[in-house]
């Protein structure tokens, strides 16, 4: 309640509608109230769901940090944010969804297509064939490199609800072809139960990227992205399951 001191029009020290009044020193002065913060069901949905997809990209970028040439290759982007966390993290923080991440999500930012087909994993072998999709002729030529990620996760994540693993091989494509071009590797030969107890989703990501020189210093594709739902395949399907 404001008080009132004599005065001709009166003096007020304390709240009178949406503005306070106070005296400091002698001297009146006037501020806003603060409003209250109100939480509607929807809102809070909504909140919850904005927390849950930052943590889809926030895990999946803490994963992909461990790794010294992903480092390399995000520091000499030129998109938001002053380290390579938060340059991953904003790049992919807008495409997730509240439980997974999806065919917009990549280990690399938008760049010239890449198309990949007849992706298998045979036990520890990873088969598959790409074609770049080059707007200019000398771009990205060879010799250039392959960057494929294998990263699992819980699905839904959360502060206090994570679990992720990520595995990065690098091959040098030396030769490509104007059709596809086929390539097999060992892949995942290192895990076992104990690696992946509860996590449900299973990404594939791939990229194509050649180190050039100039101020960017990279050449590099758009990530190609195929997911798989652990849960849907049978026990030990990392060394008996062929997953296409």
């Amino acid at each position: 309640m404001a008080r009132f001191f004599s005065s001709v029009i009166g003096k007020v020290i304390g709240k009178l509608g949406s503005t306070t009044f106070f005296d400091r020193g002698g001297k009146s002065f006037v501020k806003p109230n603060k409003h209250e913060h109100r939480k509607s069901e929807s809102n809070s949905v909504l909140a919850a769901n904005n927390r849950k997809r930052f943590a889809q990209s926030h895990y999946f970028a803490k994963s992909l940090k461990r790794h010294k040439d992903i480092v390399a290759f995000w520091n000499a982007m030129t998109v938001n944010g002053d380290s390579t966390y938060f340059k991953l993290h904003g790049w992919n923080r807008t495409k997730c969804t509240v439980d997974s991440l999806t065919e917009k999500n990549g280990i690399t930012p938008e760049g010239i297509p890449i198309s990949v087909e007849s992706l298998s994993l045979n036990k520890n072998t990873l088969s598959f064939k790409f074609k770049l999709l080059r707007t200019y002729k000398d771009y990205l030529l060879p010799p250039y490199q392959l960057y494929i990620v294998v990263y699992l996760n819980l699905g839904a994540m959360s502060k206090e609800s994570h679990s992720d693993s990520s595995h990065l091989k690098i091959i040098d494509i030396n030769i490509d072809s104007e059709d596809y071009t086929e390539v097999t590797l060992d892949f995942m030969d290192s895990l076992a139960d104990s690696d992946i107890p509860d996590l449900n989703k299973l990404y594939f990501f791939i990229a194509a990227i050649k180190r050039v020189p100039g101020r960017v210093g990279f050449e590099w594709s758009s990530s190609f992205v195929k997911f798989f739902f652990i849960t849907q395949l049978t026990k030990d399907w990392y060394n008996s399951t062929n997953i296409k």
